[in-house]
């Protein structure tokens, strides 16, 4: 079943060079929409209008929507990794709380009949064994970064409660592209250097046990389009496929690409402090509102994240 065809004029996206952007850029594209973009770096190989933007910096924030004065904003501009939260804990609360205050407030004043779609995580749900819903308890325990999406949301809530935002309570997205430094790209990248021998046929791992909803990420950004297009103001939505996967089936899957033995060794350095078990998403909140649909299976999204591994080692090599 096609999606909706309803767009708006221009849409700015905040961290568009980061791993989402590009494909949340083509997918507004396509919808016919013109977009715009900001970020930390200094340009940006996206064919868009960019500016460069300390979001940590209200002055900068109002000065870029001043600028564009978009019609939806999809604010992707953050902090998303838990070792680099615990690492710099002030920095993450400065962009994912601070960024987010500025820009509402930026939208408040200036384009104040604008749509703002907010990326927040699973991450701040207390885990569970069954799917997570909206409604269940948040605990920002885990890492300063889960705690900086609490404290984000309740920003939301407490202060702009005036402004058109909807929030996304992002799950796992995963695709070609991504950075290694996220578990399936690292193994894909793995896998993949094993598969070309430039790598000996050994795995380094962390937490293998843990259970995650994983999304194509060009099926997470249509999700996105959909939220900014149907979702209510002031509402948090639950995106992610509705389906838990063991991560050691993921690396199982991953290693029959390699065309050879692989042998898998743990190293506790890539073990989180602490690390949520089981978070499975939710989604019928989301899905009876939209009808969104995956158009990309688990298997598929793998395969296109190896080639992808592949294809960019084989160009490094030369």
């Amino acid at each position: 079943m096609p999606y909706p065809t309803k767009s708006f004029a221009k849409a700015l996206i905040t961290g568009s060079n980061g791993f989402v952007g590009e494909y949340l850029t083509a997918a507004l594209q396509a919808a016919d929409t013109t977009v715009v973009g900001c970020g930390d770096q200094a340009t940006s190989a996206l064919p868009i209008a960019y500016r460069q933007l300390d979001i940590t910096q209200a002055e900068q924030v109002n000065s870029v929507i001043q600028f564009f004065k978009p019609d939806v904003i999809f604010h992707l501009a953050g902090i998303s990794s838990v070792k680099l939260s615990l690492q710099k804990p002030e920095l993450t609360h400065a962009v994912n709380v601070d960024g987010t205050r500025h820009l509402l407030g930026a939208l408040r004043k200036i384009v104040p009949q604008a749509k703002v779609v907010i990326v927040s995580s699973s991450e701040v749900y207390k885990p569970k064994a069954e799917p997570l819903v909206e409604t269940d308890p948040l605990d920002g325990t885990s890492s300063p970064y889960a705690q900086s999406r609490v404290d984000q949301e309740a920003l939301c809530r407490a202060d702009f409660a005036d402004v058109d935002w909807v929030l996304s309570r992002s799950f796992n997205h995963i695709g070609p592209k991504q950075l290694p430094h996220f578990v399936i790209a690292d193994f894909a990248r793995q896998v993949a250097a094993i598969r070309l021998g430039l790598q000996e046929p050994v795995i380094a791992v962390g937490n293998l046990e843990v259970v995650r909803d994983f999304t194509d990420v060009r099926d997470m950004v249509q999700a996105y389009r959909l939220l900014a297009t149907l979702g209510d103001p002031g509402e948090v939505y639950n995106l992610g496929s509705g389906q838990g996967a063991k991560v050691s089936d993921l690396l199982a899957k991953l290693i029959l690409l390699a065309g050879k033995p692989v042998a898998v060794r743990v190293s506790p350095d890539r073990f989180r402090p602490s690390d949520n078990p089981i978070m499975i998403c939710h989604n019928a909140k989301f899905v009876t509102l939209t009808r969104w649909h995956l158009q990309y299976s688990l298997e598929q999204t793998l395969q296109d994240i190896f080639d992808y591994s592949l294809m960019t080692l084989k160009s490094q090599k030369g």
